[in-house]
């Protein structure tokens, strides 16, 4: 009897001991899958909060100096980012693409052009620049703007240039259009007619970039991508709409 007893217990105590074994397996699958829910809730809050930063862009009235402000932003991403060692191969740090269409021909010369000569938007037909981490076709402009605006002073400096080009370059009064011209280079100055006609070529095309920083363009919607793992954008696309704020 006391035999049969101690057994009842024995059982009792592997059955207990089953059973608090098999409640503390649920116990960590259900903490498990918290955790794993949590990893999941802030991946999507994580996706959201990027395609944030460029969903304010997928409209079809984005003025042109907000493309610029764009593509520095996709340029330093890509640099810093998708192009850091632990990042390549990782879907979430995919490379971001955008793409530019300025148009034809006549469409830039008649919207960005002073006289009619294209400078520094040229190319025949449709004009199309890519920004990515492996094609900069921007960068060109990106490069002259930046030369422009250090020989003139700085931006201000550069596009109160680019405005002034009938007092400057247009009237024939020497005079005058010198004493312009140095009114607003903060950084460069010039004395004779020679010089000042030195200057022309880089204001007309610093006319451009102040041309195209007021043009409208509109976001494409066949062409804004999400990359299917992570649900984050990699690529975006811009029309010229052919109108200037």
């Amino acid at each position: 009897m006391e035999n049969a007893s101690k057994a009842l217990i024995m059982a009792g105590g592997m059955l207990l001991a089953i059973l608090i074994i098999s409640l503390l397996v649920y116990a960590w699958g259900l903490f498990s899958e918290y955790l794993s829910s949590q990893d999941d809730l802030a991946d999507i809050e994580d996706t959201a909060e990027f395609n944030e930063q460029f969903a304010n862009y997928d409209r079809d009235d984005v003025q042109g100096y907000e493309l610029l402000t764009l593509i520095n932003r996709v340029i330093d991403y890509n640099t810093r980012e998708s192009s850091d060692a632990e990042a390549v191969g990782n879907d979430k740090y995919k490379p971001i693409t955008i793409i530019l269409n300025l148009g034809s021909e006549s469409t830039r010369e008649d919207n960005f052009t002073r006289d009619g000569t294209l400078r520094l938007f040229t190319g025949s037909g449709n004009l199309t620049y890519t920004q990515s981490n492996t094609v900069n076709q921007l960068q060109t402009v990106l490069d002259f703007k930046d030369d422009a605006e250090r020989r003139y002073g700085g931006a201000d400096s550069a596009t109160r240039l680019a405005k002034s080009i009938g007092s400057i370059f247009v009237t024939g009064d020497q005079e005058n259009a010198i004493k312009t011209f140095n009114a607003y280079s903060t950084n460069q100055e010039v004395s004779t007619a020679s010089e000042l006609n030195n200057e022309k070529e880089t204001i007309y095309k610093y006319y451009e970039f102040v041309q195209f920083k007021r043009g409208i363009f509109s976001s494409d919607a066949t062409q804004l991508k999400y990359d299917a793992t992570t649900g984050r954008i990699y690529q975006m696309k811009f029309d010229f709409t052919g109108n200037l704020y």
